[in-house]
């Protein structure tokens, strides 16, 4: 029990980098965790030939022999207590080093690791080039985080017995703390022939070192070698994007018949079309569209990569071609909701509400229990300021979950829109019942309450609470400085919607406000000046269209 305590909060303190470099069977890819009670017995058996080396009966003498033998399979049945006092006894008739790394190697297993660290110095002490004595106390030095002291020892077994496998276990060590060093390690054993794993440890430190040249060299060598393995042509992808090297990467492409099935090769696609989407930078249309061209019709019936593709044609200012593809994509599937999402909101972007509204309504026969559907077809239809039908799309959402809040915020300022102020104020004290504090629920209330006139005390300790969570929110600054213009001060109303046009990203009907305001003081000419800059945020604007007297 007290082993698997300690081997339990070994596993947690050590990152596999740890385990991966100093366990024994580090080429295996299976670390010293791994040879507990969980039935490996496969790793004992390969273990015997060894253990016989270690305890050759030529190396003892008498008693001993029976002990070590005894000790011996105990410790390879995990019963290491047992085991130490059988090899106690042994040291009483011989002082062997092979005894003393024995009894260390249990004390390790049983997280007992200043006991363990004795003895393996005892070992060491009587035979200065035991190897198997150096690679345990390196392991014992790491789980007490002495990384010099690890260094040291795996230092010496590399002076000693440079192979293949000491190397890398120095090379790993080094990662932790000089990467120059581990460098060094491995293109000295890269020399020797072309292990990917030794080319992929390169590849990620010439990363980390910032080695741009040698990374890239490295990554096509890696490819060179393995240019059929999808896993090697995306790391090569990710390397040519962190560089913004396009040209080159795209001609990856021109080849990928020949190297993939054609499963792996919509991998790819997909993989390398995803990246150009997330991509922000501003110098990414020429590669969004080299890659739109090597593309073409390919997988064609591919859902996937006829949505990437739409929505990089988009990113290409195409829109033409991204409606036609988009549009086609949605009959290509009809099990996922994201994508009439994405896509519906492709269109409202666009301006474009009818075909997005035909978009979600399609959808939400689909999506039966989805409510976000009848919600967003209502949003579409507010935007063709068709709000009674929106209405009843928006008490669609609601009736599938009445306690979401933005669809109780969108049927108050429906409602409000129509002037249906009873059935606005019941949907916006329904919100407050839910969430009396939310910003958003108590600007809109209070906004509309202001626009009636009404119950404007209550509009103002309303706008205070929405004020209080987002002070320089320019929707709330406007209204409660339309607020206090209802109350008659002015000069405080002034004062807020002047701010709120500073902070910026305000609505045509923030300067309408302000224009109403002066216009009510009597200065037509302030007034005009702001009606007009509300006209050109909004060029359709009704109402500022009438202040203007303009048709």
């Amino acid at each position: 029990m007290q082993r698997k305590i300690f081997l339990s909060n070994f596993k947690n303190i050590f990152n596999s980098l740890i385990v991966l470099a100093f366990s024994s069977v580090i080429f295996s890819c299976s670390g010293k965790v791994e040879q507990q009670k969980s039935g490996k017995f496969d790793e004992l058996i390969k273990k015997s030939e060894k253990q016989k080396e270690l305890f050759d009966s030529s190396k003892f003498r008498g008693k001993a022999l029976d002990l070590v033998i005894k000790g011996s399979n105990y410790q390879q049945a995990y019963r290491f207590a047992e085991a130490i006092l059988e090899f106690q006894e042994a040291l009483k008739y011989d002082n062997s080093p092979t005894i003393h790394f024995a009894i260390s190697k249990c004390y390790y297993e049983l997280g007992k690791l200043d006991l363990a660290e004795e003895y393996c110095l005892n070992a060491l002490t009587m035979k200065e080039n035991f190897i198997e004595a150096l690679e345990l106390l390196g392991d014992i030095y790491l789980a007490q985080y002495n990384y010099e002291g690890a260094v040291s020892a795996f230092e010496k077994m590399v002076e000693i017995n440079p192979t293949r496998t000491n190397l890398t276990s120095l090379a790993r060590l080094y990662e932790l703390n000089d990467q120059q060093k581990a460098i060094e390690i491995y293109e000295k054993i890269a020399l020797e022939g072309s292990d990917i794993v030794i080319l992929r440890r390169l590849a990620e430190l010439y990363k980390n070192t910032q080695q741009k040249e040698k990374h890239i060299e490295i990554v096509k060598k890696i490819y060179s070698y393995t240019s059929s393995n999808l896993y090697s042509i995306l790391d090569l992808i990710d390397t040519f994007v962190s560089y913004r090297n396009f040209s080159e990467l795209i001609e990856i492409f021109d080849d990928l018949n020949n190297k993939l099935p054609e499963s792996d090769q919509e991998s790819v696609y997909n993989y390398y079309g995803n990246i150009l989407l997330d991509d922000t930078s501003s110098d990414n249309e020429k590669p969004i569209k080299e890659f739109l061209n090597k593309l073409g019709n390919k997988f064609y019936l591919s859902w996937k990569i006829q949505y990437i593709r739409g929505f990089l044609a988009a990113k290409a200012n195409d829109t033409t071609l991204a409606e036609t593809i988009l549009t086609r994509t949605l009959r290509l599937v009809d099990t996922i909701p994201q994508v009439p999402i994405s896509i519906g909101f492709f269109f409202i972007q666009r301006n474009k509400n009818e075909e997005a509204f035909n978009i979600f309504k399609d959808a939400r026969s689909l999506f039966k229990d989805d409510s976000r559907f009848p919600y967003y077809a209502s949003l579409a239809l507010r935007n063709q300021k068709k709000n009674y039908e929106a209405i009843e799309y928006a008490r669609q959402a609601y009736f599938i979950d009445p306690n979401e809040i933005e669809y109780l915020i969108h049927l108050g300022i429906l409602f409000d829109d129509t002037k249906q102020y009873d059935s606005c104020n019941y949907y916006y004290e329904k919100a407050l019942e839910i969430e009396e504090m939310n910003p958003l629920v108590n600007n809109n209330y209070a906004y509309s309450l202001s626009v009636r006139g009404i119950n404007l005390d209550k509009a103002l300790e309303m706008i205070n609470i929405a004020l209080a969570a987002e002070p320089n929110n320019p929707s709330f600054l406007d209204t409660y400085g339309w607020i206090q213009f209802k109350l008659g001060n002015t000069d405080k109303a002034i004062e807020y919607i002047k701010k709120a046009i500073n902070i910026g990203d305000v609505s045509a009907e923030v300067f309408e406000h302000l224009g109403d305001i002066y216009n009510a003081l009597g200065d037509k000419i302030e007034a005009e000046k702001n009606w007009r800059k509300g006209l050109e945020i909004e060029p359709d604007n009704s109402n500022l269209k009438k202040r203007l007297n303009i048709d």
